[in-house]
């Protein structure tokens, strides 16, 4: 199973979550006080056109402050090198 890259950011009235694993990026904000389920995306509703920008801009805020933009797993897991054992350091069992 593909395991999808996300970055979330939830208040005591939203979530709002990016998928960044997708193309297009996937967003969805759920509105707590309407949708205690979070069945509704109104991501794309103009009525919450100042919280999808609000909480995008805390997500951006976040992700800069915990080690910078995520990117998706293919281009995370290329860029790694394998590590390097330290000789010496084996133990016998």
């Amino acid at each position: 199973m593909r395991q999808l890259v996300r970055s979330v950011v939830r208040g005591e009235r939203y979530v709002y979550a990016r998928y960044i694993d997708q193309e297009p990026v996937y967003e969805f904000l759920h509105d707590l006080e309407k949708d205690i389920d979070q069945l509704t995306n109104f991501v794309d509703n103009p009525a919450y056109r100042e919280v999808l920008a609000t909480m995008r801009r805390r997500c951006d805020e976040l992700v800069g402050h915990y080690g910078g933009p995520m990117l998706p797993v293919e281009e995370r897991y290329s860029k790694q090198q394998p590590k390097k054992r330290k000789s010496g350091n084996s133990r016998k069992c």
